[in-house]
Protein backbone atom coordinates (compact mmCIF):
# COMPACT_ATOMS: atom_id res chain seq x y z
CA UNK A 1 0.00 0.00 0.00
CA UNK A 2 1.53 3.47 -1.18
CA UNK A 3 0.69 5.99 1.85
CA UNK A 4 2.44 9.41 2.57
CA UNK A 5 3.37 10.00 6.72
CA UNK A 6 1.95 12.37 8.36
CA UNK A 7 2.51 11.54 11.83
CA UNK A 8 3.91 8.70 14.53
CA UNK A 9 3.65 8.22 18.14
CA UNK A 10 5.53 5.42 20.39
CA UNK A 11 3.33 2.55 21.91
CA UNK A 12 4.04 0.66 25.26
CA UNK A 13 1.92 -0.82 27.37
CA UNK A 14 1.38 -4.22 29.22
CA UNK A 15 -1.47 -6.34 28.81
CA UNK A 16 -3.73 -7.73 31.78
CA UNK A 17 -1.41 -11.16 31.35
CA UNK A 18 1.80 -9.32 31.71
CA UNK A 19 2.92 -9.52 28.15
CA UNK A 20 4.35 -5.67 27.24
CA UNK A 21 3.72 -4.59 23.83
CA UNK A 22 6.07 -2.00 22.37
CA UNK A 23 6.08 -0.56 18.65
CA UNK A 24 4.84 2.80 17.32
CA UNK A 25 1.55 3.60 15.23
CA UNK A 26 2.10 5.16 12.13
CA UNK A 27 -0.54 7.82 10.72
CA UNK A 28 -0.82 7.64 6.71
CA UNK A 29 -3.02 9.28 4.06
CA UNK A 30 -3.40 7.77 0.41
CA UNK A 31 -5.85 7.46 -1.90
CA UNK A 32 -8.83 6.00 -2.11
CA UNK A 33 -11.50 5.31 -4.84
CA UNK A 34 -14.29 6.38 -2.59
CA UNK A 35 -12.94 9.16 -1.20
CA UNK A 36 -12.42 12.51 -2.06
CA UNK A 37 -9.01 13.75 -0.95
CA UNK A 38 -6.91 11.40 1.25
CA UNK A 39 -8.13 9.14 3.20
CA UNK A 40 -6.16 9.05 6.36
CA UNK A 41 -5.66 5.77 8.74
CA UNK A 42 -3.60 4.89 11.72
CA UNK A 43 -1.34 1.51 11.99
CA UNK A 44 0.20 -0.50 14.37
CA UNK A 45 3.76 -1.19 13.70
CA UNK A 46 5.80 -3.58 16.29
CA UNK A 47 8.93 -2.88 17.70
CA UNK A 48 10.59 -6.14 15.81
CA UNK A 49 9.86 -4.21 12.41
CA UNK A 50 12.30 -1.85 11.39
CA UNK A 51 10.87 1.40 9.53
CA UNK A 52 13.08 3.34 7.56
CA UNK A 53 14.12 6.98 8.14
CA UNK A 54 11.55 8.87 7.24
CA UNK A 55 10.18 12.68 7.46
CA UNK A 56 6.88 13.48 8.07
CA UNK A 57 4.89 13.96 4.09
CA UNK A 58 7.52 11.17 2.62
CA UNK A 59 5.86 8.53 1.10
CA UNK A 60 6.14 5.23 1.89
CA UNK A 61 5.14 1.35 1.30
CA UNK A 62 3.30 -0.45 3.76
CA UNK A 63 3.62 -4.30 3.05
CA UNK A 64 0.96 -6.46 5.02
CA UNK A 65 0.43 -10.09 5.58
CA UNK A 66 -2.53 -12.59 5.17
CA UNK A 67 -4.18 -11.38 8.30
CA UNK A 68 -4.21 -7.81 7.78
CA UNK A 69 -0.99 -6.91 9.94
CA UNK A 70 2.31 -4.55 9.09
CA UNK A 71 4.83 -6.97 8.00
CA UNK A 72 7.08 -4.26 6.61
CA UNK A 73 7.76 -0.51 4.90
CA UNK A 74 9.75 0.85 2.95
CA UNK A 75 10.73 4.23 1.88
CA UNK A 76 9.08 5.06 -1.63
Amino acid sequence: MKAKLIGFSPVGFTTSDGKVIEGMTLSVGYTDENTTGMRADRFFVKKEIEVPQVKIGENINIIFNQKGKVEAITKE
